[in-house]
């Protein structure tokens, strides 16, 4: 067969089948990209939910001698903020944390945790108006 004939034939099935071809190629494409993105969904969740409860097992417990890592556990209060998922229990377990260091030698902790628990309170106040909103933690 001579080039200009395969070039010709080429060409006509380009014309003839190029759309469906393309299609299909976008909806391979499309399916692949769905799947990344579930599974790197998946990865999050697990990677999120593995910080968090070590993030809560760090706030709780104590030192060798018994006395809270002040510095610490406010660190860990704050970081508990960034996990949108988990809101809902973090404000319980901060709240109940919150009365048990109600002494004057917390004061850091507790104001990180009213802070905390007043920034969770803006973010479902807002999460329903505007999605993917991260407002200012003073």
């Amino acid at each position: 067969m001579p080039p200009s004939d395969l070039f010709g034939t080429l060409m006509g099935w380009i014309t003839e089948y190029g759309p469906i071809a393309l299609v299909l190629a976008a909806v391979a494409g499309a399916a692949s990209i769905a799947k990344f993105l579930m599974i790197r969904s998946r990865e999050q969740q697990r990677h999120d939910f593995e910080a968090f409860h070590k993030l809560i097992k760090e706030l709780v417990e104590k030192d060798g001698d018994n006395l809270p890592k002040l510095d610490r556990q406010a660190a860990i209060v704050f970081e508990l903020g960034n996990f949108p998922r988990y809101f809902r229990i973090t404000k319980r377990i901060l709240s109940h944390f919150r009365q048990r260091v109600d002494a004057e030698q917390y004061a850091l902790l507790r104001d990180e945790i009213d802070r905390t628990l007043n920034f969770i309170a803006r973010r479902q106040s807002w999460k329903n108006l505007i999605p993917f909103v991260r407002s200012y933690r003073a």
